[in-house]
């Protein structure tokens, strides 16, 4: 009987220590939920041209493909910091065309001038 009461105590407390874990964790994967869905629309205006039928970012084969370079050449240039760029939750890297346009800019004056 003593056993019975105090299993049942043990239970009630247990499920009573529970509940706000378990909703904060119920909060936790709506946020996630929502973050996801937000990196998805993210994901999917990257991948879209803008208005004016351009893309406004662009990954390191498109990057390397109009400056006529290889994709080694891009990615050093990443590295070394030559190119800003957006890295991707997923690994991926993404280059504003601005960026590029900017970059292309900065060496033609320095071409100019030389």
């Amino acid at each position: 009987m003593l056993d019975s009461v105090l299993t049942q105590l043990v239970a009630a407390a247990v499920s009573e220590a529970q509940r706000p874990l378990v909703a904060e964790l119920a909060a936790a994967r709506a946020e996630l939920g929502e973050a996801r869905r937000e990196l998805g629309e993210l994901r999917r205006a990257l991948e879209q041209p803008a208005s004016g039928g351009e893309l406004v970012y662009l990954t390191v084969a498109q990057v390397a493909e109009r400056l006529g370079v290889c994709q080694k050449t891009v990615k050093r240039w990443l590295e070394d910091g030559r190119l800003a760029h957006v890295r991707l939750p997923g690994g991926g890297i993404r280059v504003a065309v601005a960026e590029l346009e900017r970059v292309l800019r900065e060496n033609a004056r320095k071409e100019a001038a030389e």
